[in-house]
């Protein structure tokens, strides 16, 4: 047995491999060294170590600005573009016209009315027609007691005073029936201009019946009041008035503001609606020189260019 120095050390063996990393007699290499383990992060190695929070990425020197991060699209792809604003792209050829034009031509509006009175000639001349003799009934079961009464009035006083005020709630009762129908064939027009599927039951929905009533009744207040002073004031107000039926029916607008809403309208592009309104005129004079036969055609087409110019004054996209 051979003995070892004082302190129990023994010391190493001059004969014995050195190791080629530099460490001591036996030990493993380093990791990611040959014959050594795998480097952390690498396949078969340890994972590397999780970044402390608050820490700097890998790489990032402290007190620098943070990488910029790549842009994403809607449906989270690194890299694209973003999405382009709305209406930066114009309108594809063909399609709908274009929402901004300021001062859309009269012609395309009948043009447009023309179209699609042909696409949908059946409902709208047939939702007429049922309007129309549904109106006349309804006059005629109303004025026949009327009638009777009026045989039995003779020269009496009192009751030909009561005669005329029962007339007079007639008139009035007519002139709602009438207010209704109007609304209603506007309602389908303004449909067809969305692009909805109409049919005959389309004629007989009428949503804000009493602002549509309210609102008739402002128009008919204004325009009656004008035509006493002088007659052309009452025609001026018509005419400024023209959409504000429109706009109660479309967007359901409060009678008063409704009104507002078409003299601004008017007032904005009073060159296109001084044609749209001969143009109008114009079309219902047509339709009546073959004993108002022709209005069935006319009429809707009229109304149609004029939802029609409605929707392009207001900026808005019209179905093709």
């Amino acid at each position: 047995m051979t003995d070892t120095p004082a302190g129990g050390a023994v010391p190493p063996d001059p004969n014995a491999p050195q190791d080629p990393y530099g460490q001591q007699p036996g030990a493993y290499p380093p990791p990611g060294q040959p014959g050594g383990y795998p480097a952390p992060g690498q396949p078969g190695g340890y994972p590397p170590p999780a970044q402390q929070p608050g820490a700097y990425p890998p790489g990032q020197q402290p007190g620098a600005y943070p990488p910029a991060q790549p842009s994403q699209d809607a449906y989270g792809t690194p890299g694209a573009y973003p999405p382009p604003a709305p209406g930066a792209y114009p309108p594809p050829a063909g399609g709908y016209p274009d929402p901004n034009a300021q001062s859309p031509q009269v012609g395309d509006a009948f043009s447009y009315g023309w179209r699609k009175f042909t696409q949908n000639w059946g409902v709208l001349v047939g939702g007429l027609v049922v309007l129309g003799i549904g109106l006349t009934v309804i006059g005629a079961i109303l004025a026949a007691p009327f009638g009777i009464y009026a045989n039995f009035s003779g020269d009496d006083a009192s009751l030909n005073a009561g005669f005329s005020f029962i007339s007079l709630i007639y008139s009035a009762v007519i002139v709602v029936l009438g207010v209704f129908v109007g609304a209603a064939v506007i309602r389908v027009c303004l449909a067809v201009t969305r692009g909805e599927e109409i049919s005959f039951g389309s004629f007989f929905q009428l949503p804000y019946a009493g602002k549509v009533l309210l609102t008739a009744l402002l128009v008919g207040l204004g325009t009656g009041i004008g035509t006493i002073l002088c007659f052309v004031p009452g025609l001026i107000f018509a005419f400024f008035a023209q959409f504000a039926l429109y706009y109660v029916i479309d967007k359901g607008t409060e009678p008063v503001e409704a009104l507002k809403a078409s003299f601004a309208l008017v007032n904005r592009n009073l060159g296109a609606v001084v044609l749209l309104y001969l143009g109008v005129l114009l079309a219902s004079f047509v339709g009546s020189l073959l004993c108002y036969v022709g209005l069935l055609v006319t009429l809707p087409v009229a109304m149609i260019a004029t939802a029609y110019m409605y929707r392009r004054l207001n900026g808005e996209l019209v179905a093709v």
